[in-house]
């Protein structure tokens, strides 16, 4: 009995110090992954880059400045629109009969809310879009409420856009311009705006825009200051390149805040996905800064989250280098026409590195990018393949 009491005692002692030497892996491998960690969110705080939510709450401006107070008292007359759009486009069978459809829907709000469509210009100058956001949410609660806005833009924006239609259709070229530069202010708002999703919604406002400003460059009667101040707004790549930091900075510190609110965050396992995820990101800012080219389809770091998160992500180069791609398509518009004298005839495809395509419709011209796919489909920009604009 008693050999048996030390044999117990001693299957303990060695238990006990496998265990302890078990634990002391355990905290060195866990420290030397927080210290991996620490390597990469180090050079971001001494950046200023943010690295959680409540870092990217923006400091406090005066009601008059923020274009998200100045469309706060329309937002009825915005509901009112977008029901009657969606009704409209639900009877309509063509593309024809869908622009004399829109054209009719904003003839019926700009009668029933006449101040509407000047308060969204007014806005879409204004220095900042700051919709009242909690910072201090969770970070599933936080994209909800990013996604479910009072206002939404993109309502702001087709609102707009079905005007500029209008004053065409009117022969009122000027005033369906002075829309889409409205429109292409409000996709700078919009940007600037906390995580990928709203560079999406951004650059879907911007193809709108400049969708509208090649109808007035096509069109006559467009005045040369008109013109002029089109190709301002359309051509402003460093903002978008800014944009795209903004993106994927304000991404990475929501990211990073979903890693905390993970349990066990701290532990060797999650930490290392952690690295992984910061590191992705890194590569997609440097991807970005490249004149032309896409994001690979899927990452070579085997990290789990990465591969979750890649997809959404290389949206966003994809995303950028359609918003270039339109801007120099309307350059090399605004050349052929003798519009700007300091536009290109000539630029590169942001997709592919070859020359952006320019093909004869008419007395006029196409001109487009081969886009994401990077084949060129002969100028098939309504279906989505190729990315530019046509008359």
């Amino acid at each position: 009995m008693k050999r048996l009491k030390q044999i117990f005692k001693r299957a303990v002692i060695v238990l006990l110090s496998i265990a302890s030497v078990l634990v002391l892996i355990v905290a060195f491998l866990n420290w030397r992954a927080s210290r991996k960690v620490e390597a990469r969110l180090a050079p971001l705080r001494e950046a200023g880059k943010p690295i959680a939510i409540e870092d990217l709450q923006p400091s406090s401006i005066p009601d008059e400045q923020n274009a998200a107070k100045a469309v706060e008292p329309y937002s009825a007359a915005l509901e009112s629109f977008n029901r009657q759009l969606a009704e409209a486009t639900h009877s309509l069978e063509t593309n024809t009969q869908g622009i004399a459809g829109y054209i009719l829907v904003a003839k019926g709000v700009a009668k029933e809310f006449p101040r509407l469509n000047d308060a969204l210009r007014t806005a879409a100058a204004m220095p900042v879009y700051q919709p009242e956001l909690d910072y201090s949410l969770d970070p599933s609660s936080f994209m909800d409420q990013v996604l479910n806005q009072p206002v939404s833009p993109r309502t702001i924006v087709r609102a707009l856009y079905e005007h500029g239609l209008m004053s065409l259709a009117e022969g009122k070229p000027d005033d369906a311009a002075e829309d889409a530069i409205a429109i292409l202010n409000w996709s700078q708002l919009i940007a600037k705006q906390p995580l990928v999703v709203n560079q999406l919604v951004s650059t879907a406002c911007y193809s709108q825009g400049v969708k509208l400003a090649a109808k007035c460059l096509y069109a006559d009667g467009t005045s040369p200051d008109m013109r002029a101040s089109l190709m301002r707004t359309c051509s402003n790549e460093s903002a978008m390149l800014a944009n795209h930091s903004i993106a994927i900075d304000t991404e990475r510190a929501f990211g990073i805040a979903s890693f905390d609110s993970f349990p066990g965050s701290r532990w060797m396992w999650l930490l290392g996905e952690l690295v992984a995820y910061l590191d992705v990101m890194a590569e997609f800012q440097s991807i970005a800064v490249h004149p032309t080219g896409l994001a690979p389809n899927e990452p070579n770091n085997p990290s789990i989250f990465a591969r979750l998160t890649w997809p959404a992500i290389q949206q966003s180069i994809v995303a950028l280098r359609r918003q270039q791609a339109l801007s120099r398509a309307t350059l090399i518009l605004a050349a052929s026409q003798g519009a700007d004298d300091t536009a290109p005839s000539s630029l590169i495809d942001p997709f592919d590195g070859s020359e952006m395509r320019v093909k004869p419709v008419g007395d006029s011209i196409a001109v487009y990018s081969v886009g994401a796919d990077l084949v060129d489909d002969g100028g098939s920009i309504e279906d989505g393949r190729d990315i530019g604009i046509a008359p």
